[in-house]
């Protein structure tokens, strides 16, 4: 559905990553560095050559802001933003519209209904 919409070519893993706001640890990256942009805190996780290859950001409540995955030219393959949190017991999880970007810098925005 993503690349028949919004062209996006994310692996069903990362599909499911982004769907849920909730990305797995990739065995193949590490943590290269991490900094205050804003409010947010941002992760870069490089490759072993030390490649930038996923940049993660979280709100200053701990929740999902922004997941973006590199290329193999360093270029950005994919980027999706978070907003519009379901609320439960005070602490924003699942992340109810998404915004994608992919290589064609067109943006798409997925909403998820609610449960």
């Amino acid at each position: 559905l993503l690349w028949d919409v919004a062209r996006l070519e994310l692996t069903p893993a990362e599909a499911v990553e982004v769907i849920l706001g909730a990305p797995e640890p990739d065995a193949g990256l590490s943590p290269h560095t991490a900094y205050l942009v804003g409010g947010r805190v941002r992760i870069e996780l490089a490759d072993p050559g030390g490649r930038v290859r996923r940049v993660v950001e979280f709100g200053a409540g701990g929740e999902l802001r922004r997941l973006a995955q590199s290329d193999e030219q360093g270029g950005v393959a994919w980027e999706a933003q978070f907003d519009d949190f379901t609320d439960l017991g005070g602490v924003a999880v699942t992340p109810r519209a998404i915004w994608f970007t992919g290589t064609d810098g067109r943006i798409h925005r997925l909403v998820r209904s609610q449960p």
